[in-house]
């Protein structure tokens, strides 16, 4: 094989690799790095601060600037071609030359052969009839294919720019002269975030007028209490006089049981007494007729008494002057004396008469004075019901007063009740209304929960779905290439071809002529997406779609 053609593999083979190995700036050239997009175009001097040589990378265009000392300036890595190698037989060491200055060696001592080349130089290269492989071929009409999926992994189209669309919420990322959309509305909580801002308007409204009721109820409460402490006293009071009701009560009952007791009495006495009454009114009309015929005897008999004096005076006188005439008169003096008898029967008889009206008088005495205790006893009892009715009638007035205050307060009672109920209800209501709204802000919160979940799920996959986990893949340049011309240059000069014919017609090749995004990730404070493709990153600001704030409020 010739040393050419080996060279050539080498130099493949090690861009292949190359294209794999991911190399820090600041290690290789004692530099600081910046990135942002303030370095749009060489001359540019700020940021400044900066020491001589350090990098700064656009993170829209890829372009890569350091600073002279003066300004930002384009760094001559940026495009850098491969203008040729050398191989050295006597050490057979291999070296790669750059086109600003520097190059490469590699030791191919452990390659080398008795072979011996003859200033062999590459005279053409291009592609297969299958389109699968790129065939160099070189003076001494020696051919190498080169797989041109390996070709197509060394010309990768870095990401240039990336933006997002705030009203559309399409995210746009720029390759080359590709651009790829992705629509991200899914991320986009601002309709959610708007209906919570209404459900929290509607819960704020909620709460005040929740504040309102608790408020109406603990005014309501307070009126309650007062209320409830003015039904216990009420209740006390109409304790306390229903206590001296029941004792007036059973006092009254009582005193009628005892006037009842003294009205039966009262009547028998009343009986007793209209009996002795029409006893002694007989016995006064008997008592007043006998005495009444006792005054006649005692008047007749007083006549005759005083007949009987005069008759005596006048027989005395007789006698002492008819002495003469006794004789005449002993006729006068039987008859006086049969006169007497009779008399004397009269007297017996006016005597007998005489005890029985005394023996009536004492009767009736006795009767009266019986009908006078009666009547006495009827007065004391007359007295006693009078003050016992005084007494009821006082006690009936009372209970009539206090049954009117119990009635008025059982209207009061029933009025608190009444409001008691009515602010029970509200309050029920009240507490109904902030149970609903309690359900209405938990469903709320639970809903915005489930929107932020899905939210961090939807990040999760978006950031998933990238394929591109490897933060440390940075921003590659390819040696022999310029654009998509391949460039091969040795001693008899440069070789190129376009491979974009050949990618545009090869579907195998158009899927390899591009690395994939290797990571993407989200700095949560800045809401900047970095994604990461090969050795460039692009940088998209996903503020507007961040509604951690409204969510917040």
């Amino acid at each position: 094989m010739k040393k050419s053609i080996i060279a050539l593999i080498l130099f493949f083979s090690t861009g292949i690799a190359f294209s794999q190995t991911t190399v820090t700036l600041q290690d290789q050239c004692n530099c600081e790095v910046l990135k942002g997009t303030a370095v749009s175009s060489p001359g540019a001097i700020t940021p400044n601060g900066v020491d001589m040589g350090d990098i700064y990378v656009n993170t829209n265009t890829g372009t890569i600037y350091f600073w002279d000392g003066d300004s930002w300036e384009l760094t001559s890595a940026d495009d850098q071609q491969l203008t040729g190698f050398n191989f050295d037989g006597a050490t057979n060491t291999l070296t790669l030359t750059l086109e600003n200055g520097g190059s490469v060696n590699v030791d191919l001592s452990s390659l080398s052969d008795s072979l011996t080349d003859t200033n062999t130089i590459i005279t053409s290269f291009g592609i297969d009839a299958t389109n699968t492989n790129l065939v160099i071929t070189d003076s001494d009409t020696n051919t190498y294919a080169v797989a041109l999926a390996d070709i197509a992994a060394l010309i990768d189209t870095n990401i240039t720019g990336a933006s997002l669309d705030a009203p559309s919420n399409v995210l746009t990322i720029s390759e080359g002269t590709t651009d790829v959309t992705v629509d991200l509305s899914d991320l986009d909580d601002s309709a959610g975030v708007a209906a919570n801002a209404s459900d929290i308007a509607t819960n704020t409204a909620d709460i005040a007028t929740n504040t309102s009721d608790i408020a109406t109820n603990t005014s309501n409460i307070a009126t309650n209490t007062s209320d409830i402490a003015t039904n216990t006293t009420d209740i006390a009071t109409n304790t306390a006089d229903i206590a001296t009701n029941t004792a007036d009560i059973a006092t009254n009952t009582s005193d009628i049981a005892t006037n009842t007791a003294d009205i039966a009495t009262n009547t028998t006495d009343i009986a007793a007494n209209t009996s002795d009454i029409a006893t002694n009114t007989s016995d006064i009309a008997t008592n007043t007729s006998d005495i009444a015929t006792n005054t006649s005897d005692i008047a007749t008999n007083t006549t005759n008494i005083a007949t009987n004096t005069a008759g005596i005076a006048t027989n005395t006188t007789n006698i002492a002057t008819n002495t003469a005439d006794i004789a005449t008169n002993t006729s006068d003096i039987a008859t006086n004396t049969s006169d007497i008898a009779t008399n004397t029967t009269d007297i017996a008889a006016n005597t007998s008469d005489i005890a029985t009206n005394t023996s009536d008088i004492a009767t009736n005495t006795s009767d009266i004075a019986t009908n006078a205790s009666d009547i006495a006893t009827n007065a004391s009892d007359i007295a006693t019901n009078t003050a016992d009715i005084a007494t009821n009638t006082a006690d009936i007035a009372t209970n009539t007063s206090d049954i009117a205050t119990n009635t008025t307060n059982i209207a009061t009672n029933t009025t608190d009740i009444a409001a008691n109920t009515t602010d029970i209800a509200t309050n029920t209501s009240g507490i109904a209304t902030n149970a609903s709204d309690i359900a209405t802000n938990t469903s709320d919160i639970a809903t915005n929960t489930s929107d932020i979940a899905t939210n961090a799920t939807d990040i999760a996959n978006h950031i998933a779905a990238d394929g591109d986990t490897d933060a440390g893949n940075e921003y590659n340049t390819s040696l022999g290439l310029n654009g998509t011309v391949l460039e091969l240059v040795d001693g008899g000069g440069t070789l190129s071809d376009d491979l974009d014919a050949v990618f545009a017609t090869d579907a195998e090749l158009l899927a390899a002529t591009d690395d994939d995004i290797t990571g993407a990730s989200l700095d949560a404070p800045s809401n900047v997406l970095t994604i990461s493709e090969g050795t460039t990153d692009v940088t998209v600001d996903l503020s507007d779609l961040d509604d951690s704030a409204g969510v917040a409020a």
